[in-house]
């Protein structure tokens, strides 16, 4: 129903609207999406679709907000900002300091030469801008190698704090300009939602979207959504009466609406075109629809299904959740503890230390807090004692104090003072990307391919994928001769990646940084070899890079592949790469090593689908190298010159070149 868009004087009777009620459903909704989140982010392969769950957040949170807004400009005819955004404070900033403390003093404690890359994250997240930080840092939402940060989950709650500092402007100023009329309002929010859709639609890059996944602009059409739902539906303030017939309908219409939110949680690809062409907005839709089944004053299935008291108990306790399970999810991986935690008893680790930790969260830090502990203590400290003059701290009062001050001014110290440390592998990888002895390896045999053709290899490239950019493209020529040969950097930077050039009919190698740490010594034992590596490569990035390659008329008979350490690989990923090579005599597919959660699912794929293609065949990188732990960087992905040797080795032997 769309509410009365008549302009309305300030209200002074009795019969002023009711107040929106507390929904318990609602409740319901965000345990579903928080818990979608953490099984997402402790395995993808769980649930494929699970970040989907911070878009029905934006949705909800649009809703709420702009109800909550209408309801008092109703009331009043006003709107107290400076309430409102006391208020938001009150209810976000406790939580997000207490985490972003917590996290920092483990890291100087515990992992000091990583406290430098995260100087910027940290400031950033005091600010709510850690969405804009990670965009304009190029630090992708996708790359699940090495490390990872304990607060890049932090670019939606940066989301969110924008909206309401600026959404609450917008309304006032658009309530003002219509006089209290909402069909325009209502046209406008529209309009906007509409104009965010596409702007990420137009955004989107296959080989990584995380610039349309962060950005304020683009993730603006969920918070819309909600809003415009808030202008068209608050039935409390209808009057109607519960009814069997539309609580039916409502209970119908939310199950509906739940149930295609779960099949995107379990379906949706994290890259996918669908998605940021109309699957975000149809996500928000059906997140939309729910939240009327909920808000409607005759449901029951809906209050007794999402309003079961567990999932309440969670969805309460959402935020908190939200807000620390991340920097816990990487504290006890191995990355950070070095240990041997894996399997499913990390993950019940991971959960049950998140849940207790929010839980005491919101029992001591945000419940208090919102409820005005802070404003009572500090109105009982100024008011004094019974003489009328405020009683000192007490001795022990004044120590805790001054410990608290004292540590919180050492860690921001700490935090500000830490320089950015390269690791040993950071090292090891950079000296890979620019060795001379690589170049030096492949000039001895490059000497049919000119400088134009393998320009004209990597121009197709990037048509396709956006990989590379053929205007960064450097070649180090060989000496006398005019050919292109050796060490090709593509990319902005130095240590992007190598493409060792040769004759077209060489073996062809695609690979990621696992292959560019090893060129050195793959170049030793297999001078002829043309290696294509890149930092951060993806599957479908090496998919399309070939599919330039062949184009290009520069792809021989043997290709060796060892990608999927950044993002696993899929059945229709692999289906895809090798009917693309069906004309390549010989593929070699090499199976990984990683610490991540999709090593095993990414080498299942492999290794499963012998047979099937019979040009392709196998080298057991993983299986080979599973009693050498001593091969490995702490990451125990990347090769140290031992592992790389043996690396080149396994290759050589299995090809026979």
């Amino acid at each position: 129903m769309l509410t009365d868009d008549r302009p309305r004087a300030p209200l002074r009777t009795p019969a002023d609207p009711p107040r929106m009620p507390y929904l318990s459903s609602l409740d319901g909704v965000r345990a579903i999406s928080v818990l979608a989140v953490l099984a997402y982010h402790a395995d993808p392969s769980w649930l494929t679709g699970g970040f989907l769950g911070v878009e029905v957040f934006f949705v909800i949170s649009g809703y709420l907000i702009t109800a909550l807004l209408l309801g008092e400009h109703r009331r009043s005819g006003r709107l107290d900002l400076r309430r409102f955004w006391v208020a938001r404070a009150r209810r976000l900033l406790p939580a997000l300091y207490l985490t972003l403390a917590v996290t920092a003093a483990w890291w100087v404690l515990f992992v000091p030469d990583a406290v430098g890359a995260l100087k910027g994250q940290f400031v950033a997240a005091l600010a709510y801008v850690s969405n804009w930080y990670l965009i304009v840092q190029q630090l992708s939402y996708f790359d699940r190698l090495g490390r990872p940060s304990p607060l890049v989950h932090l670019w939606s709650l940066a989301v969110e704090e924008q909206f309401y500092l600026v959404w609450p402007l917008i309304l006032l100023g658009l309530l003002t300009a219509f006089r209290g009329r909402l069909k325009p309002v209502l046209y406008v929010v529209l309009g906007a939602a509409l104009a965010s859709a596409l702007w990420m639609a137009w955004l989107y890059e296959p080989a990584d979207p995380s610039r349309a996944y962060y950005g304020t602009d683009t993730r603006a059409s969920g918070l819309l959504i909600g809003a415009a739902l808030a202008i068209i539906w608050r039935p409390w303030q209808s009057g109607r009466t519960p009814h069997p017939r539309r609580g039916n309908l409502a209970d119908g219409a939310g199950f509906a609406a739940l149930g295609v939110l779960l099949v995107f949680f379990w379906l949706s690809s994290e890259k996918g075109v669908f998605l940021y062409r109309g699957g975000f907005v149809l996500v928000s839709l059906a997140t939309a629809l729910l939240i009327a089944a909920c808000a409607t004053n005759s449901n029951r299935l809906l209050r007794a299904g999402l309003g079961w008291t567990p999932l309440v108990w969670i969805g309460v306790r959402s935020y908190g959740i939200y807000l620390w399970h991340w920097p816990i999810f990487v504290l006890l991986s191995d990355g950070v503890l070095g240990g041997s935690f894996d399997g499913m008893p990390l993950q019940v680790a991971r959960f049950a230390i998140t849940f207790v930790v929010a839980w005491a969260s919101f029992r001591f830090v945000e419940s208090p807090v919102r409820h005005g502990a802070l404003g009572r203590w500090w109105t009982a400290w100024r008011a004094g004692d019974e003489n009328g003059q405020r009683a000192p701290l007490s001795p022990r009062g004044a120590l805790i104090g001054t410990v608290a001050l004292l540590a919180v001014a050492g860690l921001v110290v700490s935090v500000a003072t830490h320089d950015v440390v390269k690791t040993e592998l950071q090292t090891a990888l950079e000296a890979a990307a620019n060795d001379p002895a690589n170049a030096a390896a492949a000039a001895a045999t490059a000497t049919t391919a000119p400088v134009g053709s393998v320009t004209t290899v990597l121009a197709t490239a990037s048509t396709i994928s956006g990989v590379i950019d053929p205007a960064s493209v450097t070649t180090a020529p060989s000496k006398g001769t005019g050919a292109a040969s050796g060490l090709v950097t593509t990319g902005s930077g130095a240590t992007t990646g190598v493409v060792a050039t040769g004759p077209a009919s060489a073996p062809f190698a695609v690979g990621d940084s696992v292959m560019l740490g090893a060129a050195k010594a793959l170049h030793a034992a297999m001078p002829g070899l043309r290696i294509d590596a890149r930092g951060s490569r993806q599957w479908s990035q090496g998919k399309d890079l070939l599919v330039g390659v062949i184009a290009a008329g520069q792809l021989g008979d043997t290709v060796v592949i060892h990608l999927g350490t950044n993002d696993g690989i899929n059945q229709a990923g692999y289906d895809t790469m090798m009917k693309a090579l069906a004309g390549v005599a010989k593929v070699y597919v090499v199976t990984i090593r990683v610490k991540a959660t999709f090593q095993g699912s990414a080498n299942q794929i492999l290794t499963s689908n012998q047979g099937r293609y019979p040009n392709v065949h196998l080298i057991d990188w993983f299986t080979y190298s599973s009693t050498h732990p001593e091969w490995f960087y702490d990451d125990q992905t990347h090769l140290r010159p031992a592992g790389a040797a043996a690396y080149a080795d396994l290759v050589k032997r299995t090809i026979g070149a």
